[in-house]
């Protein structure tokens, strides 16, 4: 049986093993995608718009109230709330010498194995802080068996946003003396203008693309590639190795307008896409065109841009 999941304040869904579900249209408007996939390729699995005035608990739970990094910061269960104008806010504050920020996770209620995850948010640049969308496995990011067995991939990271960096980065095999990593940073000041920004990664059986604002910004399978489900995190957090966040004028908030994922369906009905990950690469459009659309082909190689 497949699951659709569509959550926000005006319907709660549960398909779940453990609640019921409102089962909705699985067609997806064009107009509403992402360029760079296919609407007869995929389907919508999860929309949270952060309407209303409350979290929507269906989806998230607050983070643990856990000490960070060097012990200068903690996730606190008192910044992370909505605004009533449908955001999300992630606040970041000083507590008597004691960084608190908001954090919030979909563990133990959404997990996902491949897929596209995308979060639109304003990027906050602060010295010694940084927020984050990314994804864990459930059972922890735990050493041997290189990723397979779960990779903490952050598709987002405002680590020195403050001198215009943004970040990508994979973690694995756990966070001890065998702990691996790779990360991709690019200088972007232009997403720190305080307007709205798309940050996504598209995961399948073979690499992690990552996504800035519809163009693609990294492509890798480092660590050979997770190959189970994983829950989305999105967090605030700080550490002296980021800079001096006592410099800063706190309190500082990131708020965030949406959380879409989007997984491939079973068969592809695009002839065109040899390799059934919703995407038309170019050779594939070199190949005929697209009988789904009179304007054919209509996914052009502006659609999976390199940086």
């Amino acid at each position: 049986m497949r699951y659709l999941t569509k959550f926000n304040s005006r319907s709660a869904l549960i398909f779940s093993s453990l609640a019921l579900a409102l089962s909705l249209s699985t067609h997806i408007n064009a107009s509403e995608l992402p360029p760079n996939i296919e609407p007869d390729a995929w389907e919508l699995t999860l929309e949270d718009q952060f309407d209303g005035d409350n979290l929507n608990t269906l989806i998230w739970s607050k983070a643990p109230e856990w000490s960070r990094q060097d012990g200068t910061g903690r996730w606190s269960n008192d910044d992370s709330y909505l605004d009533g104008n449908g955001h999300l806010i992630i606040n970041i504050r000083n507590d008597n010498g004691i960084i608190k920020s908001g954090a919030i996770r979909t563990s133990g209620k959404f997990k996902q194995k491949y897929g596209y995850f995308e979060i639109r948010a304003i990027a906050p640049a602060i010295k010694g802080a940084w927020t984050a969308f990314w994804l864990m496995p459930a059972g922890g990011n735990k050493p041997g068996n290189t990723g397979n067995d779960g990779t903490e991939i952050d598709i987002m990271e405002t680590i020195n946003g403050d001198k215009g960096k943004i970040n990508h980065a994979l973690h694995w095999d756990g966070y001890g003396d065998q702990h691996q990593s790779k990360s991709f940073s690019l200088s972007r000041p232009n997403l720190y203008d305080g307007k709205f920004h798309d940050f996504a990664l598209q995961w399948n059986e073979n690499e992690y693309v990552f996504y800035i604002d519809d163009v693609e910004t990294w492509r890798t399978s480092a660590g050979n590639v997770s190959d189970v489900a994983q829950y989305m995190k999105i967090t605030a957090e700080t550490a002296a190795w980021a800079g001096n966040i006592f410099s800063e004028n706190l309190p500082q908030q990131w708020k965030i307008d949406r959380v879409r994922v989007y997984k491939v369906k079973t068969a592809t009905q695009n002839p065109l896409d040899s390799d059934n990950d919703g995407f038309l690469d170019s050779e594939e459009i070199a190949n005929g065109w697209d009988p789904l659309d009179p304007q054919s082909p209509p996914y052009s190689t502006q659609g999976r841009n390199h940086l």
